[in-house]
């Protein structure tokens, strides 16, 4: 993708028009927990963002944090990990250089969790990597 973002928490509004972005909200020193920015799978700019969504207690009964896509700013988020077998702890997003021209643009990426084995048996996990966008963009 290209034309990274960092929407507000809670499906901030993506323009659609990828020739006048914003990048509110990145910070140059602390993580994000959602990214935005457009996808050229498709052959056209499409708008996608992802989002950790952290559990908590609904009517008494606890809920698994999760990653959730959502492709449009009018579209429903949809969940990309299990809520059954997997509970997301956290989700930050360290972005670098979104503005065109600032440097390659980049996403440090770190998700902590715990996986269900067996009924029983829980194991925890960490994950990091590093997303680069793939269209130039040094100064």
């Amino acid at each position: 993708g290209q034309y990274y973002q960092c929407p507000s928490p809670g499906w901030g509004s993506l323009s659609t028009d990828p020739e006048l972005p914003s990048y509110p909200n990145c910070s140059t020193s602390g993580s994000e927990s959602s990214v935005a920015f457009y996808s050229t799978l498709s052959g056209s700019d499409v708008p996608v963002e992802y989002s950790f969504v952290p559990g908590g207690t609904d009517n008494g009964i606890e809920t698994p944090g999760y990653i959730a896509k959502k492709t449009t700013s009018a579209g429903t988020p949809i969940e990309l990990t299990s809520t059954t077998d997997v509970d997301i702890k956290s989700m930050k997003l360290y972005v670098n250089n979104p503005a065109p021209g600032a440097g390659q643009p980049s996403i440090f990426l770190i998700i902590t969790g715990e996986a269900k084995i067996l009924d029983n048996q829980v194991t925890q996990f960490g994950l990091q990597t590093l997303v680069s966008q793939r269209v130039l963009n040094l100064p």
